[in-house]
């Protein structure tokens, strides 16, 4: 839809995740880290990244999650290094099991996560290869 709407417009992009900058990786970790926060109940939740290795999660009342969670991985995939495909991993893991495994950064093992019920279809990178101003 997007992609259309810009293409009428005399934009041209293409969808391009080899060039994706470290900005959009960091909101790709920080919003599937909300939203298992979310599905795991936590009052509040609110993520943000500390460090090049977690994304913290302040909130309260989580069933799984502890109040403070720094959290290393999702499904298997680092956060911060490989979000895209630990936001793809938990896609895929939820579209046949009910629950997601989160790694905290503190443990070796990971806690099962109950899968969001309606996960969003993660936004792509676009690059754009001509614009009407050029």
């Amino acid at each position: 839809m997007l992609i259309a709407a810009l293409t009428d417009n005399g934009v041209g992009v293409v969808a391009d995740e080899s060039t994706a900058t470290p900005k959009y990786a960091e909101l790709i970790a920080i919003r599937a880290t909300e939203i298992v926060a979310e599905e795991d109940g936590c009052d509040g939740a609110y993520a943000e990244t500390r460090s090049k290795n977690v994304v913290l999660v302040e909130a309260a009342r989580c069933r799984t999650l502890p109040p403070r969670a720094a959290i290393a991985a999702i499904s298997g995939h680092s956060l911060p290094k490989d979000a895209a495909r630990a936001w793809d991993a938990m896609a895929e893991r939820c579209s046949s099991a009910e629950t997601v495994d989160v790694t905290l950064s503190a443990e070796d093992h990971p806690h099962a996560v109950k899968c969001p019920q309606r996960l969003p279809r993660r936004a792509r990178y676009l690059r754009i290869t001509r614009a009407p101003f050029d």
